[in-house]
């Protein structure tokens, strides 16, 4: 920066940098665009297990927004505060649908 009484200018490598970071942030913006614009919607089963404090003031108060926007998910939530085998307990399936 450039700095007198009267002004603030940016100095060349100043106003590179910030059209450099002007051009991050528009292609930032476009790449959440496409993606929010996708077709593709989420489908498979989700099951998750957590601490209860944590699902009742975090998760559970947002679950029809996740729902309204992934209806396709069929998601088994656990809450409790015992430790959980996740192999026998199935947690451990993941695709890539």
């Amino acid at each position: 920066m450039q700095r007198t009484t009267r002004r603030l200018d940016l100095t060349p490598e100043g106003m590179s940098y910030y059209e450099s970071c002007r051009r991050i942030l528009r292609e930032i913006a476009a790449i959440e665009a496409d993606f929010q614009s996708s077709s593709a919607q989420l489908r498979e089963r989700l099951r998750v297990h957590m601490p209860a404090a944590i699902g009742r003031a975090v998760v559970l108060p947002t679950m029809q927004q996740f729902q309204s926007r992934h209806p396709e998910v069929d998601l088994m939530i656990s809450l409790g505060d015992r430790l959980v085998d996740l192999i026998q307990a199935e947690f451990t399936r993941f695709s890539a649908s």
